[in-house]
């Protein structure tokens, strides 16, 4: 699980203030999600759907985060679009 030392070390990386809730959320579910994944969803079954930073700080994919196939060290990911914008337009088309 992530720490309090590790959210604050992201938080200076990424030059954001991560709120408290999501804090409390990401340190009590992550269950071995890495921290450049970001949830912006749940999704059934236990999977969410997720910004992706792994690649890319300033513009970062979507993908969906599989938790029956994840270890703690490697997630299993699935990209959905190259960008919010991109995964945006998707819902409208």
């Amino acid at each position: 699980m992530p720490t309090e030392e590790y959210l604050a070390k992201k938080e200076r990386v990424w030059r954001v203030k991560l709120p408290a809730g999501y804090k409390a959320f990401i340190q009590q579910y992550s269950g071995g999600m890495p921290i450049e994944l970001l949830p912006i969803a749940a999704l059934f079954a236990g999977d969410f759907l997720c910004l992706d930073f792994r690649d890319g700080k300033e513009i970062p994919s979507v993908c969906v985060w599989s938790h029956e196939e994840s270890d703690i060290d490697e997630p299993v990911t699935y990209e959905v679009a190259n960008n919010f914008e991109e995964f945006c337009e998707m819902l409208i088309d």
